[in-house]
């Protein structure tokens, strides 16, 4: 199978911090939501918590109780240092290994802030992961991405009859109850009556339905099937062009 890669950065003007609660919790602990954003300034990363949100509320109720180091409503003027550890040194031998894993392509110059949205940043032990909205991008741009909820469809479509390489369609639902700005991932050139896999993550689905609106060219591969037989995994690869 053809490998795709990421060539055109999108320097991010801010990132979601979403956070998701135990995989064996309810269901409400295990849909994952954004709590704060991560700006930089200059050479200097500032977390700012979304306190005034119903969905940070909720996270709190599901279990979050901050990042960890940050303590809910304590003034944040510097996270630098604590994000830029959620990142591997670019002095490892396997750095080139890790951007593979992510679908970057070697040679491409990206900031630290850079690197922590297309990678997520994340951790074992804490639930948090980094979203780049991709906010103001303009085409052409490619999107790594993980399928949200496919766990919803697995016994009508099992990871066994999805092959890496199969061609995804994005599809708007303005009309859904829980987000007017849902996209929908379905299986492209399927028989299936209901071909959906699964959603693209809240934290770019409203610039997704954007670019769809916008008559952006928006293609999506299957690129990669990983996780375990509980929790399967897709990742897809999505190119977007004027």
């Amino acid at each position: 199978m053809t490998e795709h890669y990421i060539e055109h950065i999108i320097e991010p003007e801010k990132l979601l911090v979403t956070w998701q609660g135990e995989t064996t919790g309810s269901t409400e602990a295990r849909h994952r939501k954004i709590v704060g954003e991560l700006v930089c300034h200059a050479e200097t990363i500032t977390l700012n918590y979304s306190t005034d949100t119903k969905e940070f509320h909720e996270a709190q109720e599901s279990g979050f109780d901050g990042v960890p180091g940050f303590p809910i409503g304590t003034n944040i003027f510097d996270a630098t240092s604590a994000f830029i550890r959620r990142l591997p040194p670019r002095s490892r031998k396997d750095f080139p290994e890790y951007l593979h894993g992510f679908r970057i392509a070697e040679g491409v110059e990206l900031s630290d802030f850079a690197l922590m949205g297309y990678t997520g940043a994340r951790l074992t032990d804490d639930g948090i992961t980094l979203v780049h909205p991709f906010d103001n991008a303009d085409p052409p741009f490619e999107i790594y991405t993980q399928v949200q909820g496919y766990r919803h469809y697995m016994d009508d479509i099992p990871l066994s009859t999805i092959q890496s390489g199969q061609q995804v369609n994005f599809v708007s639902e303005p009309n859904n109850e829980y987000d007017p700005d849902a996209v929908r991932i379905d299986l492209a050139e399927s028989e299936l009556e209901q071909p959906t896999i699964g959603y693209i993550s809240k934290g770019l689905a409203s610039n997704f339905s954007r670019w769809i609106q916008n008559g952006y060219q928006v293609n999506g591969v299957i690129e990669r099937l990983n996780g375990i037989p509980e929790r399967p995994l897709i990742y897809v690869f999505v190119t977007v062009t004027a």
